[in-house]
């Protein structure tokens, strides 16, 4: 094959396989080991280990469904932030190491307080608002208010 041949052979294949555009993966690391316990004034506490050193992460997404089905559909009702759009926990600086996160859970996700002897299931997921995205669910867990 004459030298030209090859020159015009490589850059119809460096060109043709898209190298030229570099896509950035937007994605989240999931929130790890979600526990749910009853605290000393009846209130569901949860907690979780978190490692987000992305730059565009956000907070944590806490939701609460009443049945482990509505939880594996990701039909879960997010619990509010401190305002409008903003994560349940929100302004989260990047991390360079696994951080352990709690949080008491006293009312559903209208504002209602939780009901006794009912069960409630949850999960987490890291947030970016800046690009729209969730992480991956954590683990679901459950607790029932006493």
């Amino acid at each position: 094959m004459k030298r030209w041949h090859v020159i015009v052979f490589w850059v119809f294949l460096v060109t043709g396989c898209g190298i030229e555009s570099f896509e950035q993966e937007i994605s989240l690391n999931p929130p790890l080991g979600l526990e749910a316990t009853v605290d000393g004034n009846g209130d569901i506490e949860l907690s979780f280990w978190g490692m987000n050193n992305e730059p565009y992460f956000e907070g944590y997404n806490i939701y609460i469904a009443a049945a482990m089905e509505d939880a594996l559909q990701d039909r879960g009702g997010r619990l509010p932030g401190p305002s409008e759009n903003q994560a349940t926990i929100p302004n989260i600086s990047v991390m360079n190491e696994a951080k352990r996160f709690t949080y008491t859970v006293t009312k559903n996700t209208n504002g209602d307080p939780l009901q006794s002897g009912v069960t409630y299931f949850f999960y987490v997921k890291a947030y970016s608002a800046q690009y729209n995205v969730q992480s991956p669910r954590s683990n679901i867990t459950n607790a029932t208010k006493p």
